[in-house]
């Protein structure tokens, strides 16, 4: 059976509220009539919105592109992020050193050690990304989407062009397995050194790789979420100055997002704003974010998607982003948005309830505008 067609895309731009371009503008710490709602859909959330299946989103670029593309069109006063643009998770950056890579009948993505000795990690190859696993294939993908993007879906609401993606030293992670890489923080750091650069020297091949295919990288997303499970000086020491590593090397970006949704620690919060990222994505308490990161960094969060978004009633949804936007809005520099990435089956109205909460709630200027 065909699909139904996508919404008239130039009609959902009038109705887009320039939205776009009020993300960039709070993620250049400048004052916004109103904040900006995003959300994080990717595809525990889109494959079942838009219809098409799990197995299918990620068997074909056409059902992926269609299942974000559908979202963008439907939400138009909402930024979707990652975007569209070619969808893997966690499966690129792990399957390029030999990670198997596994979906169960209805799950996403997910990516399994490689070798579980960190004495093993010297003897893997360096991948190719135009060659090593899933990250050959999602680039095979970009060039699909070069080929289909509807210009006006990239245009208002900057999608696919100059974008780019990747993860952090948390690949590297996946690769040897977190309980091992944890326990060698311990036993081997020196060992995790070595490794961490040559994770973060692949995956910033991987966004080059985008890079010729999207144009030069101008929106760049990197997502590393084992802050979460160390403490402050682990954060320092083996995580922060590998992140940092990846953007500077895409230090002419406009908008650099690091996304984050665990429960960073309090004390390892501020260094985030020294790690030359533009936007932080956060589950952390907003007043816990805004103290720390106010106006030097954007924050992007933190409304719970399941227990909000998906679980309250529309009221009580906009009550709950009402409270958020008080502490945020006034810091300077700020993205309404879940905390993580919306849940399956979460009604389109809370959606709608989500977004309409930033109604005439103004977004302050921050440090670097003044």
């Amino acid at each position: 059976m065909p699909r139904p067609a996508l919404p008239e895309s130039t009609a959902a731009a009038s109705q887009s509220k320039a939205v776009y371009e009020r993300v960039l503008a709070a993620n250049r710490q400048e004052a916004v009539a109103e904040v900006p709602p995003v959300v994080w859909a990717s595809e525990p959330f889109l494959s079942g919105y838009a219809g098409v299946g799990r197995q299918e989103y990620y068997a074909t670029a056409e059902a992926k592109y269609y299942a974000q593309a559908k979202f963008q069109l439907e939400f138009p006063d909402i930024l979707h992020l990652p975007g569209v643009a070619p969808d893997y998770g966690y499966a690129p950056e792990t399957s390029a050193w030999g990670s198997p890579i596994h979906q169960e009948e209805d799950g996403p993505l997910v990516p399994f050690a490689a070798v579980n000795d960190i004495h093993d990690l010297p003897a893997l190859e360096t991948p190719d990304p135009w060659t090593a696993g899933y990250m050959a294939t999602a680039l095979d993908e970009y060039a699909w989407y070069a080929d289909h993007m509807d210009p006006v879906i990239a245009q208002t609401w900057g999608h696919f062009e100059g974008y780019g993606r990747c993860m952090g030293v948390e690949s590297g992670a996946l690769v040897l397995g977190y309980e091992r890489y944890l326990i060698e923080l311990y036993e081997h750091p020196k060992l995790i050194h070595d490794w961490n650069k040559r994770v973060v020297e692949a995956n910033i091949a991987y966004v080059r790789a985008q890079e010729s295919i999207t144009g030069t990288i101008d929106r760049l997303v990197v997502t590393d979420h084992l802050p979460g499970q160390v403490g402050q000086a682990h954060c320092e020491e083996f995580i922060y100055p590998y992140l940092k590593d990846i953007f500077d090397a895409f230090s002419s970006a406009t908008f650099r997002l690091y996304h984050n949704e665990n429960l960073v620690p309090d004390a390892a919060v501020a260094a985030i704003a020294d790690m030359n990222c533009t936007v932080f994505m956060f589950g952390i308490e907003m007043d816990v974010a805004a103290e720390h990161l106010g106006g030097r960094v954007c924050l992007m969060g933190n409304v719970p998607p399941i227990h909000v978004v998906q679980h309250l009633e529309p009221p009580e949804i906009t009550s709950d982003c009402r409270e958020r936007l008080a502490i945020g809005a006034p810091s300077g520099g700020m993205l309404l948005c879940t905390a993580g990435g919306l849940s399956p089956d979460t009604p389109a109205d809370h959606i709608r309830a989500f977004a309409d909460s930033v109604r005439g709630v103004p977004g302050a200027a921050g440090q670097l505008s003044n």
